[in-house]
């Protein structure tokens, strides 16, 4: 018999529903957090803790306390302004900036057993009504059907020999299991269909802030522009071409000693920097710098001259994470040159201004 001692740290990739419970014990109002903090130092007693005092440290009673301000939040502009207050707006009687047109797209229910058929045509008639009110073209679906064994592999591959000029798979899941990974994979990398996924409860309880929120998602994937910066709250660098790059490497989780790193940079193409082109390369396993980003930046560079009819961004702005202070000679070196060449390789004298900011979101100030 083996008993395995409690306490111990789990270094293996958590499952979908352990990371949603590890999500919802953690993310606490920064109030509570505080209160909690202060308990674990009242119920102590750290003023007479031997070990701390034999090591000279102690522990303040209250926390430090500092001036802050709350900077102004930029309006919005969808089909009029929206002003955004604490940090959230009100959407729910405003049109997209601009709606996206849906002629071709294809319902598969691979939850038959708990959603059906009649849940799925209430959902279906209830986000194109909203899908009208925000001012997009969604035509009624040319099928829906229920899948009892699903298998995305084969579903997308046989809908795109159906459907030539398929547009979106909307998919209505079931929690747990790796279909969602299985449908992203197959959709996006192998037979090139853009799909939105419902969890089943979300379907059989409707409701108008979740149907809102599948349409933010819906109308962005398909070309259309949620919402922009008003005039007013628009920064001054947009008003000049400018590219907005974002790059990340993804490592493979611990105890995987073979699988290669994944790296992903993401550029805007459009003036309001709400359009986005995405480069994914494998590399190296574990490898931060990113090894093909020269290339992958003259890629994104092409989408903006072909989106904006041949105007080149004046000013590029990358925003870079996952970098350690230690490494950040190393990549700014690296990868700031394999940019600056991407430039020139494009166009000989072509030299826009590049601003390279590494961002550091676990910094424990």
């Amino acid at each position: 018999c083996c008993k395995i001692y409690k306490g111990q740290r789990v270094v293996k990739k958590l499952s979908d529903r352990e990371t949603a419970q590890f999500i919802r014990t953690t993310a606490v109002p920064p109030a509570t957090r505080k209160k909690q903090i202060c308990n674990i130092h009242r119920t102590n007693d750290f003023t007479q803790d031997p070990m701390l005092k034999n090591l000279q440290f102690s522990i303040a009673e209250r926390p430090l306390h500092m001036e802050g301000r709350i900077l102004p939040a930029p309006e919005l502009l969808m089909d009029a302004p929206v002003q955004p207050r604490e940090g959230v707006w009100d959407a729910r009687r405003r049109l997209f900036y601009r709606g996206a047109d849906i002629n071709t797209w294809v319902v598969m229910n691979y939850n038959p057993r708990f959603v059906d058929q009649r849940s799925t045509e209430t959902f279906i008639t209830k986000l194109l009504h909203m899908a009208d009110e925000k001012g997009m073209k969604f035509s009624e679906p040319v099928a829906a059907f229920g899948v009892r064994t699903p298998c995305p592999e084969q579903d997308f591959t046989r809908l795109k020999q159906e459907y030539s000029n398929l547009q979106l798979v909307l998919v209505i899941l079931g929690r747990g299991g790796d279909l969602y990974a299985r449908i992203k994979r197959t959709g996006d990398t192998e037979v090139g269909i853009l799909s939105q996924c419902v969890q089943a409860t979300n379907v059989t309880a409707i409701k108008p802030q979740t149907l809102g929120n599948i349409l933010l998602k819906i109308n962005a994937k398909m070309g259309g522009i949620n919402n922009v910066l008003s005039r007013t709250g628009m920064p001054m660098i947009l008003e000049r071409p400018v590219m907005i790059m974002g790059a990340d490497v993804n490592h493979p989780s611990a105890g995987d000693g073979e699988s290669p790193s994944m790296a992903a940079v993401v550029a805007s193409y459009d003036r309001f920097a709400s359009k986005f082109s995405v480069e994914v390369r494998p590399q190296p396993h574990r490898v931060e710098i990113i090894q093909d980003l020269k290339e992958m930046t003259k890629n994104l560079l092409r989408s903006f001259f072909i989106y904006t009819k041949g105007h080149k961004p004046e000013r590029i702005v990358m925003y870079r994470d996952g970098v350690s202070e230690s490494q950040f000679q190393e990549v700014l070196s690296y990868e700031l040159k394999a940019m600056r060449t991407a430039c020139t390789e494009t166009e000989v004298d072509y030299t826009p201004g590049i601003t390279f900011l590494v961002v550091q979101k676990r910094h424990h100030t």
